[in-house]
């Protein structure tokens, strides 16, 4: 081959390298200035300084109102519940929180769903643009089965799922989150509702592993750890045995546990649900209330 050919191939090679560079830092920083969607819920939850973190998915994310805990406790909170996450995401979140301020409370929404729900692997994916900058996301990333190191080599390609994102933030409407906190407005349809259960599948022990690791980094920064299962209109795990396993983790360790399943001011009463799993908002803010009241009296 002859020398100017090659002097060709490095000078392309390099300009690609150069651009990837280049464009992947401004996207890094549009990136970061997102603050609507579900980047922005996770880039305002790594920024957030509040004394009381609420953890968790969906459930948490819709039930577990801020303004209404911190008026009863005095303690600033932040609601960092994200859909279909779980606790992989709620281990990255609380690890790379307290690197740079350490909460007071950490309130974790243990939704007995999702613990055997394996869709939360597939969304780690969409958690690309966090690897290189946080190891705790880095970590979670990996647990993905479809995980491949040539994904994170370009810079570029880590923005690729967030092009709407960046869009929606910088040119459409802001979305106010109140703190976190996503209410739901609808109501059960008796006619059209049909329950589903639990039928013994099988409970992911990965799931576990990463709900010990998030009591280690509690224990370790001195943070006060209480595990919710916040209301459902009729029971997922009518049995408890989710529950129960979640109630073995929490004594052993001396941590506080509330099942609030089948809570009676609105266990079966469809006015305070938008779906089996899903309180509305009327139903989030009686729960806020009444945990908040507990929280206050044990601090």
């Amino acid at each position: 081959m002859k020398n100017s050919n090659i002097k060709y191939i490095i000078l392309f090679i390099s300009t690609i390298l150069f651009v990837d560079v280049v464009d992947g830092n401004l996207l890094k920083r549009q990136f970061q200035k997102i603050s609507s969607g579900t980047y922005g819920k996770i880039n305002n939850s790594l920024r957030s300084n509040s004394e009381l973190l609420i953890l968790g998915s969906s459930r948490a994310m819709h039930h577990y109102n801020p303004n209404i805990l911190s008026k009863n406790t005095e303690l600033s909170c932040y609601n960092t519940g994200l859909g279909g996450y779980g606790l992989f995401y709620n281990y990255a979140i609380l690890n790379e929180q307290v690197k740079i301020h350490s909460p007071k409370v950490v309130i974790i929404d243990l939704s007995p769903n999702v613990i055997v729900d394996d869709k939360s692997y597939t969304k780690l994916n969409m958690l690309l643009p966090y690897y290189k900058d946080y190891n705790s996301f880095q970590e979670i990333i990996r647990l993905d089965p479809k995980f491949s190191k040539l994904e994170v080599i370009s810079n570029m390609y880590l923005y690729n799922s967030t092009l709407y994102n960046l869009f929606r933030s910088n040119f459409g409407k802001k979305v106010d989150d109140n703190n976190g906190f996503e209410p739901l407005n609808s109501k059960i349809n008796e006619m059209n509702f049909a329950p589903f259960n639990f039928r013994n599948e099988q409970i992911d022990p990965n799931k576990l592993i990463y709900l010990k690791k998030i009591i280690s980094i509690c224990n370790l920064y001195n943070i006060k750890l209480i595990g919710v299962v916040s209301p459902t209109y009729l029971k997922y795990d009518s049995n408890n045995i989710i529950i129960n396993r979640f109630k073995e983790i929490f004594y052993a360790n001396n941590l506080e546990f509330y099942d609030y399943s089948d809570f009676f001011r609105l266990y079966k009463d469809p006015k305070y649900f938008k779906d089996q799993l899903h309180m509305n908002q009327s139903g989030a803010e009686i729960f806020s209330e009444d945990l908040s009241n507990k929280i206050m009296n044990g601090l």
